[in-house]
């Protein structure tokens, strides 16, 4: 039986350190967008997607792309209101529109603009597995840290060590919370079972400044570069310090590597230079690429078939091809 989930982003229409932070284009699209397309990627249950704001103009965006709406009392749209009352007021009112039950509530900030549609399904379905009531994005953050103490700081520590040797610490992002619904209340949205679920650090960028939207938008600009190519004792292992060598050079946009089945050599090779490289697991290497997402394929394979060319220019905008 599938949960039926509410997805509430909360949109207030005053913010400050960014002026109409939710209605600016970042990377081509309007702040809110972000946030309703991961709610609208849920695949764990029936969902609806509703954006809270006391601002008219926000709440016509948000229906642009889908999103149902509700009006936020202006007694929730200050700048110290916590989120905790303005979920409760608008599940109240939603309960009321949709006329049905929920299971699940989730709070998700339009701040955090690059999380991930796959943490946030992971997230969901974890929580909906287990006996937890309430669920954290959260980033791991292990430093050491000073406290101030009136005009004083002091060690927040008794010994200085490696970081990884210190107590395992995790901060919460801000980019969600994920509820069951008995713990929605007017000061609370968190049950006695509470756990972290740790994001990537972009993930975990929470847009507070302009360098938190610099930053968001460097990464929404990047392309993926994924280059598929061969390497082992029969064919040799040219293609792959070639490749390497091009991907050195590549400095603003994301490489990854995709090798054939028999290419472990490869695969260890590019392993041990960091760069984020998997292995085929399907028959057709295709379906692989297909997982993997990217912009640009860079093919570096001795030879390369019509169909598998075919088959690519279908799924990817750029394809580059060397040696065939």
């Amino acid at each position: 039986m599938q949960a039926n989930i509410l997805v509430i982003i909360p949109a207030r229409g005053g913010s400050k350190g960014i002026p109409r932070k939710n209605l600016r284009s970042l990377n081509g699209m309007p702040l809110i967008y972000y946030a309703i397309a991961n709610a609208r990627s849920i695949t764990a249950g029936d969902t609806d997607v509703y954006v809270s704001s006391e601002d008219d103009e926000i709440l016509t965006i948000a229906s642009k792309f889908s999103a149902k709406t509700v009006k936020r009392d202006l007694a929730n749209a200050g700048d110290k209101i916590t989120l905790d009352p303005v979920i409760y007021e608008a599940y109240q009112k939603i309960r009321k529109i949709e006329g049905k039950e929920y299971d699940l509530v989730i709070t998700l900030q339009p701040t955090s603009p690059l999380l991930k549609p796959q943490s946030l399904n992971k997230a969901v379905q974890f929580l909906l597995d287990t006996g937890l009531d309430t669920l954290i994005s959260g980033i791991y953050d292990t430093h050491l840290t000073w406290l101030k103490k009136g005009n004083r700081y002091e060690p927040n520590y008794e010994k200085r060590v490696n970081r990884q040797e210190l107590p395992q610490l995790y901060k919460e992002t801000g980019g969600f919370v994920i509820s069951r619904v008995g713990n929605i209340k007017p000061d609370s949205r968190f049950g006695a079972q509470v756990q972290i679920f740790p994001v990537s650090k972009s993930e975990a960028i929470d847009i507070d400044d302009f360098e938190d939207w610099n930053i968001c938008d460097y990464y929404l600009k990047r392309k993926k570069l994924l280059f598929v190519l061969c390497g082992n004792n029969e064919v040799g292992m040219g293609h792959v310090y070639n490749t390497l060598s091009i991907a050195n050079e590549i400095l603003n946009h994301r490489i990854a590597f995709l090798v054939d089945a028999n290419s472990q050599l490869a695969y260890d090779k590019i392993t041990d230079f960091n760069y984020e490289v998997e292995m085929q697991q399907h028959d057709d290497i295709v379906e692989d690429i297909k997982q993997l997402s990217p912009d640009i394929v860079i093919n570096d394979r001795l030879d390369t078939t019509e169909q598998y060319m075919k088959e690519l220019t279908g799924i990817v905008d750029k394809v580059i091809t060397f040696e065939d």
